[in-house]
């Protein structure tokens, strides 16, 4: 069974002014990621949602990421997103392929998957909407309810 690795989000432009590892997006970043949406998805199913992101966590130094790697990546959270609940303050991954990596768009790779963790973590599910009344439900918006709000 997968363990939930410690996100890193906190990358800054002095990481790359000072060529810190931060600033290097390696094997080791993107089998944590992989890892945490194989995690997330493996927890969402347990649940009862229906997701099967199981993106492969065998990267080594020698792997070349491509453009379709990372289009997959982003693919897999979008996919858990649609099966379970888009957080409060998401960032779209759509046009992460199509334009150059940097520190920000891997801060938000790993920042959408912790926040997913956080509300899994906080108990947030479709069976929390139970507490709302029929009438309460009708007011919202299917999106609004996906988001929580």
């Amino acid at each position: 069974m997968r363990q939930w690795l410690e996100a890193i989000t906190d990358r800054s432009q002095s990481d790359i002014t000072e060529k810190t590892p931060k600033a290097y997006l390696n094997a080791v970043d993107v089998n944590r990621i992989a890892n945490n949406i194989a995690y997330l998805s493996d927890t969402l199913r347990r649940m009862g949602y229906i997701t099967n992101a199981n993106p492969s966590s065998n990267w080594s130094r020698s792997s070349n990421m491509t453009d379709a790697d990372l289009r997959n990546l982003c693919n897999f959270i979008h996919g858990i997103t649609l099966a379970f609940y888009t957080p409060a303050g998401f960032t779209s991954l759509t046009n992460l392929p199509t334009k150059q990596l940097d520190y920000t768009d891997v801060n938000s790779i790993e920042r959408n998957l912790l926040r997913i963790y956080q509300m899994i973590e906080q108990g947030m599910t479709h069976n929390s909407m139970r507490s709302l009344t029929h009438l309460q439900l009708r007011a919202r918006t299917h999106a609004q309810i996906r988001t929580g709000v």
